[in-house]
């Protein structure tokens, strides 16, 4: 069960970044060719996706030392909690928190005063991806 729920928080998080950043770089993009309304409407899906996006990562972070320790146990564990959340793999949330989080302030605001951090946080966003991975677990 502990697997299948960090799987389904996992494949969530994976997905709302995704369309948050990608609504992000679509503004990015293509704002000085849509009209009012259609980036008020795009704008509001970005930072919906982006606010669901940052409530899973967060979920995810949380229950990280559960699906390490496979067991309901491992919340009360202070070495998984260690490991999840001052290891070197623990960037990768941190990243995308501040991505996502940049990215919600950017495209909740009217005018385009934010408009310059879009392009950052997307980027900041999409690159936690590779922050990490295989390549943490050699050490070369």
């Amino acid at each position: 069960m502990i697997d299948a729920l960090w799987l389904a928080l996992r494949a969530g998080g994976f997905v709302f970044t995704v369309q948050a950043a990608g609504t992000g770089l679509f503004l990015v993009l293509f704002a000085r060719e849509l009209d009012v309304g259609s980036d008020a409407l795009i704008r509001r899906v970005g930072a919906h996706a982006a606010i669901g996006a940052l409530g899973i990562v967060i979920a995810q972070a949380l229950f990280e030392p559960l699906y390490l320790a496979g067991a309901w146990d491992g919340l009360r564990d202070p070495a998984l909690r260690t490991l999840a959340y001052f290891s070197p793999a623990a960037i990768v949330p941190a990243l995308r928190l501040a991505g996502l989080g940049a990215l919600v302030l950017a495209l909740r605001r009217a005018s385009s005063a934010l408009d310059g951090f879009v392009l950052p946080a997307a980027l900041l966003a999409l690159g936690s991806f590779l922050a990490t991975g295989h390549a943490l677990l050699d050490p070369r």
